[in-house]
């Protein structure tokens, strides 16, 4: 078989008996057609860019609204170390004295 013809899928496992292939440039010919004439017709188009974007946008709105929450949990996290340092800090700070009053 020659370089430009494409050869029939189960022809290599003995699936099919057909010994023909089909040239490529008029597979590529069809396919170029089929996509010319039903994937980019203009309504389908349109319908398809509408989806995908309102796809897109829902899809944003929860990753902001992930985002937000995840920043909100942060905030209360970062109060409650805060919190923490500052009791272990006053916690030091009163064990000095009382060491210092009883001495």
């Amino acid at each position: 078989m020659r370089k430009s013809q494409l050869p029939i899928a189960g022809r290599r496992q003995d699936i099919c008996t057909n010994r023909r292939g089909i040239r490529r440039n008029i597979l590529e010919g069809l396919i170029l057609a089929a996509l010319r004439e039903r994937l980019m017709a203009p309504e389908l188009m349109t319908a398809f860019v509408t989806e995908f974007t309102a796809e897109w946008n829902r899809l944003q709105a929860v990753v902001s609204a992930e985002a937000h929450g995840r920043r909100q949990e942060l905030v209360v996290i970062q109060r409650k170390l805060d919190g923490l340092v500052e009791a272990i800090a006053d916690g030091l700070r009163g064990g000095d004295r009382r060491r210092a009053s009883r001495a």
